[in-house]
């Protein structure tokens, strides 16, 4: 295929190039960032064996009926794409142009893969596994596909994550914890005017709490890289931003918004600042939490050539999501309320749940997501709500809506 013919379009200023190329040159051509692997830009999960083990067994058991309508996704800076792809011809018409195109040389440049990975891979091994089938490699290896290519600006290339999380969030169950961690480091790199404060500020807090400066006991506590090989960690990255949102929002609300400064660096210097605070604050009650029910243990895990300290314990729902929810809402109640940590002070000193409570096989067993987290705050506050009369029935009624309005949303 040495002539390609494409149509150059936009949408809402985003350029796109839709064509169809043989599944041979995507797979020599295009590549993932995997977030973690050395990769400044990674922002997607690994490619799962078992998920492209299955297309490939599919390709390969069912020959001459194999069919993939989808487009696949690509990216690339725009620049690179002119080096990539030769435009000999381009006829415009009205919002769009034909374009047509011819294979460039330069092999070291890539399509980054936003949408399609697994069917990729899963051509690649079945390709591989053709063995002396020649024909059925050639077929699997000129079967077409059609391709869309979003072009990208080489200092803003932010779009590229927001169209991967636009695509997964609505047509799949994607965890997104990736894309806000990856949405925060792109923000760093290409420093733009807009911003998701209240992102931002959950993340800068968690990358602080997890490294456990001025609370040891979250030192690496949070699940930060999902690809890692160990998986350090007790509680997933986007569980923890959401118990920490009402914190974060309280913080933003009476900071203002309107006073965060429109430079990218000084808005960065303001939101750093309120981190700080909300981190310190999270830090002392989790220490107070800490020493209540001494639960932690000091291990040390292998991940890749390092040795990982942490201190968490998973046989206890303390640092597990249903505690990081019902503890981080009491903080935040207190802090919005009282506009002090105290009144969280007292109630954990007023609270008579003792440490086998916390086993996942004790107290709370069985119980599970934001109304189980409901059930464990209310259990916290029982002697705060005995000593001062208080009755027990302070929230609408419904675990599953006091946590989701606070939390902004469910998992």
């Amino acid at each position: 295929m040495n002539k390609i013919f494409g149509i150059k379009y936009r949408q809402e200023g985003q350029q796109y190039i839709s064509m169809v190329l043989p599944m041979k040159y995507i797979i020599e051509n295009s590549t993932v960032l995997i977030y973690g692997e050395d990769e400044e830009y990674g922002y997607q999960r690994a490619p799962k064996k078992s998920h492209y083990a299955k297309i490939a067994k599919q390709l390969l058991e069912v020959q001459g009926r194999s069919v993939s309508p989808n487009s696949i996704i690509l990216g690339m800076n725009e620049e690179d794409f002119e080096k990539k792809m030769y435009i000999r011809d381009c006829r415009d018409y009205d919002n769009q142009s034909l374009l047509e195109l011819t294979f460039g040389h330069d092999s070291d440049l890539k399509f980054r893969i936003i949408d399609g990975q697994h069917r990729i891979k899963g051509f690649a091994e079945a390709i591989k596994k053709c063995g002396d089938n020649h024909a059925r490699r050639a077929e699997l290896e000129n079967f077409c596909v059609n391709v869309i290519i979003m072009l990208l600006d080489k200092a803003h290339r932010l779009p590229e994550v927001y169209a991967f999380s636009d695509i997964n969030s609505k047509a799949k169950p994607l965890k997104m914890d990736l894309t806000i961690l990856a949405e925060y480091q792109y923000l760093l790199k290409e420093q733009p005017e807009e911003i998701n404060s209240e992102n931002f500020l959950a993340t800068r807090v968690i990358m602080l709490l997890n490294q456990g400066e001025k609370c040891r006991y979250w030192t690496n506590g949070i699940i930060i890289d999902v690809n890692a090989s160990a998986r350090v960690g007790c509680i997933g990255f986007k569980s923890f931003l959401e118990s920490i949102f009402p914190v974060c929002r309280n913080k933003l609300e009476n900071f203002g918004q309107e006073n965060l400064p429109e430079n990218f660096k000084e808005k960065c210097r303001a939101l750093y600042g309120l981190a700080d605070e909300i981190y310190f604050q999270l830090a002392e009650c989790w220490n107070l939490v800490f020493e209540k029910w001494q639960i932690t243990r000091e291990q040390w895990l292998i991940e890749g050539d390092e040795n990982v300290l942490t201190y968490y314990n998973k046989d206890y729902y303390l640092q597990r999501t249903m505690g990081a929810f019902a503890i981080n809402k009491l903080i935040c109640e207190s802090i919005r309320d009282r506009g002090s940590i105290d009144q969280f002070k007292e109630i954990i000193a007023l609270c008579d749940l003792t440490i086998t409570d916390w086993r996942v096989d004790g107290r709370f067993a069985g119980i599970s997501s934001l109304s189980g987290a409901s059930k464990i705050k209310e259990a916290i506050m029982s002697g705060y709500h005995a000593k001062h009369n208080i009755d027990i029935a302070g929230d609408t009624g419904n675990p599953d809506a006091d946590m989701e309005s606070i939390a902004g949303r469910k998992e």
